[in-house]
């Protein structure tokens, strides 16, 4: 049953990042995932920015972190790896 769960949520993530750039809750604060250059999230770049979620949650969330407090650009380590940013807009 976990790990049910755990391929439910990893596919929300993807689906919804994948197919409108925001899950409900980045949308309810004005938030979207885009390429760096800006353009829509594919589901390649979904995948692994989602899948990555699991290292960055170690350590409650310490990993992703220090990956923020370390990048320029404020990204995880499963938008690094998936060249994404979050940013403001709707």
């Amino acid at each position: 049953p976990a790990f049910l769960m755990f391929l439910l949520a990893l596919g929300y993530y993807v689906v919804m990042e994948a197919r409108l750039g925001w899950t409900l809750g980045k949308r309810a604060i004005g938030l979207k995932v885009v390429k760096l250059d800006g353009s829509a999230l594919d589901w390649q770049a979904s995948i692994i920015r989602n899948l990555l979620r699991v290292v960055d949650g170690l350590f409650f969330y310490l990993v992703g972190a220090i990956m923020v407090w370390t990048s320029k650009q404020r990204q995880r380590l499963g938008d690094r790896a998936a060249a994404t940013l979050v940013v403001r807009g709707r």
